[in-house]
Order: C-alpha cells, then sequence, then structure tokens
C-alpha cells in the first residue's frame, strides 16, 4: 500500500510502523443471491429500505472485517484471534435487536420485528443491514480468515 506523505493522527509523527495482521471478515457477498430471493419476498417493506437494499445488491456486498487490533471492546473466542476484539459495528446490532426484543415483551402493544424489518435502517451502511440481520438471525455466521491491509502505529 502506498501512503502519501503518512503521519500519526496523535501525534504528528512520520516515523510510521507497519504492522500485518489477521482478521475475520463477514462473507455478505456469499449471501448475495440467497439475499436477494428473500427480499424478493419482502412486499410489506418501505420502497425506500426495499429500495436501498436492492441498490447494495445490484452495486455488489462488500466482504466486511469484523475484528480489530485494539484491547478493548468485546474479545474474540477463537484460536489464533485472542488478540482481537469484535468491531463494535458486527457486535453492537445483535445488542440492538436483542434489547428490541426485550423492551417490545415489557410492552405487549409492541413488536420488535416491525421496527428491525420495517422501519428505516439506523446506521445501514455499517451495520444494521438486512443481509447482516438476516443471516445473523438464523444460522452461524459465514466468516473467513484474511490478511488486512495491515495496521499503522505511530
Amino acid at each position: 500500500m502506498d501512503l502519501i506523505e503518512p503521519r500519526s493522527a496523535i501525534s504528528g509523527s512520520t516515523e510510521l510502523e507497519f504492522r500485518s495482521s489477521r482478521h475475520l471478515f463477514f462473507l455478505q457477498s456469499k449471501l448475495a443471491d440467497e439475499l436477494s430471493a428473500w427480499i424478493d419476498t419482502k412486499d410489506d417493506w418501505p420502497v425506500l429500505v426495499s429500495s436501498i437494499t436492492r441498490k447494495w445488491l445490484q452495486v455488489g456486498l462488500c466482504d466486511r472485517g469484523i475484528t480489530r487490533d485494539l484491547t478493548w471492546c468485546v474479545p474474540v473466542d477463537r484460536p489464533g484471534f485472542e488478540d482481537k476484539v469484535f468491531y463494535v459495528w458486527f457486535d453492537a446490532p445483535i445488542e440492538y435487536i436483542g434489547a428490541t426484543k426485550k423492551w417490545a415483551e415489557a410492552h405487549s402493544d409492541r413488536d420488535w420485528r416491525s421496527w428491525w424489518f420495517g422501519a428505516g435502517f439506523g446506521n445501514a451502511p455499517r451495520g444494521n443491514r438486512p443481509g447482516e440481520l438476516q443471516d445473523l438471525a438464523r444460522r452461524p455466521l459465514a466468516l473467513e480468515r484474511a490478511p488486512s491491509t495491515g495496521s499503522r502505529r505511530g
């Protein structure tokens, strides 16, 4: 990777150390056909939600790195990744769904599914996208080890 005038965002130093790092990825690209067929059954979604989702499928779903080289956040319990944590926008949507379900159980006139599958998706490009929600809700994750482009520390 070629960086133009690289420097630390924290100290301004140009003496940077480049390190390679392996990460886990959520392989959204492998779900495109299945997701497209599932979305075709959703005739009750708002037009904006289905339009944005279909556009993502048309452009192509990108595989997303779900781990980071940090010391805080949820640790990855997987051999070879003990020094990694899950990226917050991978982990947080699961918790959002769980909290919404618990809230709805306390309010009998509320349906948690209509919030997540009928309303807009608050931070759609980062986390709670229909493909991620659908896949996370119904089967084991499609994960793959892959090298990252490296990380900088300065």
